[in-house]
This record gives structure tokens, C-alpha cells and sequence, in this order.
């Protein structure tokens, strides 16, 4: 029930949080979007060491594609984008020796791979804004947490999950009862 509210309740919060400004109607450029503070975060996240609690803990993926732009990237790429970056996120877990299992509601964290594309309705000749997060929800109901937003350039599903694991809030959500 939780996982479901808050796969719906994502996308508003991207929209809510992450909207680039729109181009003007003149404008055929392509969005930019300035991550630069959201990758120096992950980094200096990535940094720290792994908190014990995650080698006793199970992760679950689930696909979040938005495509809320229609006109390239096309609402299937989008869906192959999230499975792939499902699967580079499977191997960055596996190889931290955290168990991946299909279901999210036996997992101790679902987390949530997405990709929204967003895109100036105003303007048919611009290009799409295409970002990643990922968005992680424990099984004991503890607080839901939600990666920095990525250009699609920068966005490595199994990077930003390894460094949303080291987020203390996610790490004593997991030691809770």
C-alpha cells in the first residue's frame, strides 16, 4: 500500500521540487539543467563509508518512468532507460554484498528508479529535459527519502542509490524495529 501511494506521489514531487524553468517560445535550444551541486553531493556522499545495517538489509527496484513530454524521448524509451539503469543499480548492490530481491513489499527498502522527461509545450522545436532520481522507501514505514535530481548525462541509477544508502536517516530507518 505504501509503495503504490508513493510511487504515485513521486512525480508530483519532482514536479513540485526538480521543474526546470521553460525555454522561451523563441528558443530552440535544448533544456540545460545545472546539477553540478547535486553531483559534488553524491560524491562527498559516496566518500563515507557504508553503514553496517545495509549488509543485513534487502533492496527491491521499481520502475518510475514519466514521460510527461510527447515527443522524443518517446514514453518506451524512457521505459528502457529505467530498466537499465535498474540493472546497473542491481550490479552496484550486488557488488556491495546487498541482497536485490524482486518484491518490493518483502524488501527491507523499495527503491524507486526514475526518469521524467519534462518539456516547453509552448515550444514544438525544443528538445526534452530528461533528469533521474532515485527515491527510497523502508519496509518499516521510517521516512521516505529522495535522491538530488540529475540531468540524464549525470544520472547513474547505481551511484545515486549507494550514495542515498549512506543517508542517515535511511540507515536508522533501517536499524528501527
Amino acid at each position: 500500500m505504501m509503495t503504490r501511494l508513493l510511487l504515485c506521489l513521486a512525480p508530483l514531487v519532482v514536479l513540485a521540487c526538480g521543474a526546470p524553468e521553460p525555454a522561451t517560445p523563441s528558443s530552440k535550444a535544448r533544456y540545460e539543467m545545472n546539477d553540478a551541486e547535486s553531483v559534488s553531493s553524491m560524491e562527498a556522499a559516496l566518500a563515507k563509508p557504508l553503514p553496517e545495517a545495509w549488509k543485513r538489509a534487502s533492496v527491491a527496484f521499481v520502475p518510475d518512468p514519466v514521460a510527461a513530454c510527447p515527443r522524443d524521448p518517446t514514453e518506451d524509451e524512457v521505459k528502457k532507460m529505467v530498466a537499465g539503469q535498474i540493472e546497473r543499480a542491481k550490479k552496484a548492490m550486488e557488488a556491495l554484498g546487498v541482497a536485490v530481491i524482486e518484491d518490493p513489499n518483502s524488501a527491507s527498502v523499495a527503491l524507486g528508479v526514475q526518469i521524467f522527461t519534462n518539456c516547453n509545450a509552448n515550444n514544438p522545436d525544443s528538445k526534452a529535459l530528461v533528469t533521474g532520481m532515485v527515491y527510497a522507501m523502508p519496509k518499516n514505514a521510517g521516512p521516505a527519502l529522495k535522491s538530488d535530481l540529475f540531468a540524464i548525462k549525470n544520472f547513474d541509477a547505481g551511484r545515486v542509490t549507494q550514495a542515498l544508502m549512506r543517508d542517515p536517516k535511511l540507515s536508522a530507518a533501517l536499524s528501527a524495529p
